[in-house]
């Protein structure tokens, strides 16, 4: 497999929290320890804690509407 297309060396490198600083989405996030939550970034909801993202697991789940899944779905 060429390198330059190895998904899961690219996933090991870049975690969630660079994802989600990269495209503007922390801003109204508060983190606790390796947790961020607040109203969820993707559908711009106003629910306090519909989003969460577990920065050590790489996970994120949206308990209103956007579902969850890793940075990469």
């Amino acid at each position: 497999m060429n390198p330059a297309y190895d998904f899961r060396r690219l996933k090991s490198r870049i975690s969630l929290a660079h994802i989600l600083c990269a495209y503007g989405l922390t801003a109204r996030l508060r983190r606790r320890d390796h947790r961020l939550f607040g109203p969820c970034p993707l559908h711009n909801g106003d629910n306090p804690t519909a989003f969460r993202a577990d920065l050590d697991r790489g996970i994120w789940h949206c308990f209103t509407s956007c579902g969850g899944g890793d940075g990469w779905r």
